[in-house]
């Protein structure tokens, strides 16, 4: 043990492998998913051996079946232009473990399917498979499979299927998007009890009773209105996460869902959530940020440890005040841990401060959303390890209004541009991030800071402090300007070869 110990700190002192190692990283994380728009693009592109996820947008057929072998580390691939042709199986190298398929548009009936047994047994995941005629049999490998359209017939066989061979049967997750002019019933009754642990129904409308008691997960995908209100229709006392996607509405009642809960997402134009109507062991909650018809601000169980609120469905909402998920308009439950809002964020104008004392200590993650522009005041944000202020944010930073040894990573995005005391930013932070108008004199950084981007196309000044860089900053990214301009002084580095500049 203490001879790898000794090897591992001299090959990380060696700066030239360190430095190598960055690099490999580095692109390992920025070609993890490429999407290609030209076959021939993906024929020749320079890091195959890089990319994990492909999303191929092209209609050209892939016909070649050593086009994806040198990708080495290749996981996933998504075809999505619906005029593409049949996939052939040939093209998937050993390795790969989702595949999803494109969505096809027009004659249904003219699609045309293959074995899934000739895909690689690797594979566990496939999304939209068009089964009409004839049967094909579902390969024990396969965990996952969503169906785009399927038969009557067909459904039925392979239902039949499925309760044959569950005992060989890898499957625990299935879904469908059943179309009223499929003329498709669902029958769960011949799928063994507790043998599907996951469901996603994409449709008009579903009555809930139909579904199997013994799931895990369910996510209902309906363009009507979603609304549970008896208790009887919905007892699934295994459920665990639940999703719900409406393009009209969702109504919950008291009551309904079942305390086994923990993971829940909502997202609709219009959410109504009645009293008591959240378990009180949820943990996670995710919602279009319209919740409407609260009777009080103590509506989140108080067990939650993530909140998110999500962007609305609906293309004319103009803001976030009319929310009753403002800040100042909800008690935020004392355990939690993670709040991000996604779109609007906490109001526009000075409709949302940051006071102390409206976050609980408890709060590790802060994502502010794009409309914050507010002053922050002192012990407002207590334990916070990860803070992102939000686009519109510009306000001057106080030393000590963020939090002295806690914080890690500090987002300051699009419109952020003052000047930076001494103290504003704490020595704790090891990531640090400035966005597109960022233009102040840099005099002085965290002393523990690892990794600095710099995102700023209009930055002018020359960097020219000694040693202003840490010795620890292993990684500093930089808009063209400051190399095209020669903006950063080589005095700023304890150590350049030790520093990976992208």
């Amino acid at each position: 043990m203490e001879d790898n110990r000794d090897l591992f700190f001299s090959v990380w002192r060696n700066i030239f492998l360190n430095k190598y190692i960055f690099e490999q990283l580095n692109l390992l994380k920025k070609f993890k998913k490429v999407t290609f728009r030209r076959l021939e693009d993906l024929k020749h592109h320079k890091y195959k051996g890089y990319i994990k996820k492909i999303v191929y947008t092209s209609d050209e057929i892939i016909n070649n079946r050593n086009f994806l072998v040198y990708y080495d580390l290749l996981e996933s691939i998504c075809f999505t232009d619906y005029s593409l042709a049949l996939v052939c199986p040939s093209i998937f190298p050993m390795g790969i473990k989702t595949i999803k398929f494109p969505i096809k548009h027009g004659d249904y009936g003219v699609i045309e399917t293959y074995g899934l047994s000739l895909l690689p047994n690797s594979v566990t995941n496939i999304k939209n498979i068009y089964m009409i005629e004839p049967f094909i049999s579902i390969p024990s490998n396969i965990k996952r499979i969503h169906f785009r359209k399927i038969s009557q017939n067909i459904l039925n066989k392979c239902s039949d299927f499925i309760n044959k061979n569950h005992n060989e049967s890898s499957l625990t997750d299935i879904g469908f998007y059943l179309d009223p002019s499929f003329g498709v019933n669902l029958n769960f009754d011949s799928i063994p009890n507790g043998m599907v642990k996951r469901i996603h129904l994409s449709t008009i409308n579903f009555n809930v009773v139909d579904i199997p008691k013994s799931i895990t997960n369910l996510k209902l995908d309906i363009r009507n209105a979603i609304t549970l209100q008896e208790k009887n229709k919905f007892s699934f006392s295994n459920l665990k996460k639940l999703e719900l996607v409406s393009k009209s509405e969702i109504e919950i009642h008291h009551h309904i869902l079942p305390e086994s809960l923990i993971h829940l997402k909502m997202i609709s134009p219009k959410i109504f959530l009645g009293k008591k109507s959240l378990p009180n062991g949820l943990l996670y909650l995710k919602v279009s940020n319209n919740v409407m018809r609260m009777v009080n601000n103590n509506w989140l169980p108080l067990t939650l440890k993530t909140l998110i609120v999500g962007k609305t469905m609906t293309d004319n909402w103009y803001g976030f005040k009319h929310s009753c998920l403002t800040i100042q308009h909800v008690n935020i439950p004392p355990k939690l841990v993670h709040l991000e809002f996604e779109e609007k964020g906490f109001g526009e104008g000075d409709h949302q401060i940051l006071t102390p004392g409206c976050i609980p200590k408890s709060l590790t993650y802060l994502n502010v959303g794009l409309n914050f522009n507010q002053e922050i005041l002192k012990d407002a944000l207590p334990n916070l390890v990860e803070i992102n202020l939000g686009s519109r944010f510009n306000q001057y930073l106080e030393p000590g209004v963020l939090p002295k040894t806690s914080l890690k990573k500090l987002i300051l995005s699009t419109d952020f541009n003052k000047k930076l005391e001494v103290g504003s930013l704490p020595d704790s932070i090891t990531h640090l991030i400035f966005g597109y108008n960022f233009n102040q004199p840099i005099f002085s950084l965290p002393s523990s800071l690892t990794c600095l981007e710099l995102y700023c196309p209009k930055y002018s000044h020359i960097i020219n402090t000694p040693n202003l860089f840490p010795p620890c900053l292993s990684k500093l990214v930089l808009s063209n300007n400051f190399k095209q301009n020669n903006l950063i002084s080589n005095d700023c580095f304890s150590s350049i070869g030790n520093v990976l500049i992208e």
